[in-house]
């Protein structure tokens, strides 16, 4: 793999996926850096990072040469599951920050469902017979619950909380 200063894209949208490092965990990350050079790859789609952001700016800002990793997703939301799985496998987070990090999805899910849904019922009505009737897939929320490694109904308590509890 072959490490050097590219010029890539930060999404806003795709960074905030993940919570920010704390900065005590981002002053060890960038003393790593500095002593070791960037070992993983980021990871980009296109030209736009997906993982790595943190990495991307301590080397942009230290001129420390990095490799990247290319992945294909089909669409933004794809990019974002993919971000969600990486980082709730790797990184020690509350079942709060976990559901956090997983109920913005929640609007996304529930639309390509309903795409999907729909998409079904059209070529059902028109005589598709290449058209499976497939069991009922999980609720979103129970999606996203398993995907947080909480229950369902910690999933629900923690939406309540961030929707309707104050800042205290």
């Amino acid at each position: 793999m072959e490490k050097k200063l590219y010029e890539l894209v930060v999404d806003e949208e795709l960074e905030r996926v993940a919570p920010p490092l704390a900065d005590n965990e981002l002053e060890i990350l960038k003393e790593d850096i500095l002593e070791h050079g960037c070992m993983a790859p980021l990871i980009v789609w296109g030209d736009t990072i997906v993982d790595g952001h943190n990495r991307y700016r301590i080397c942009k800002e230290e001129g420390i040469p990095f490799g990247v990793e290319q992945m294909d997703f089909a669409d933004k939301t794809e990019a974002k599951l993919w971000i969600l799985k990486n980082q709730l496998g790797r990184r020690n987070l509350k079942d709060f920050q976990r559901c956090e990090m997983v109920l913005p999805l929640e609007d996304e899910l529930k639309a390509d469902a309903e795409k999907r849904r729909r998409m079904a019922i059209s070529a059902f009505r028109n005589g598709d017979e290449t058209v499976e009737i497939f069991p009922p897939s999980p609720k979103t929320r129970e999606m996203l619950a398993d995907m947080a490694g909480v229950s369902y109904k910690t999933l629900g308590k923690v939406k309540v909380l961030i929707v309707e509890a104050d800042e205290e």
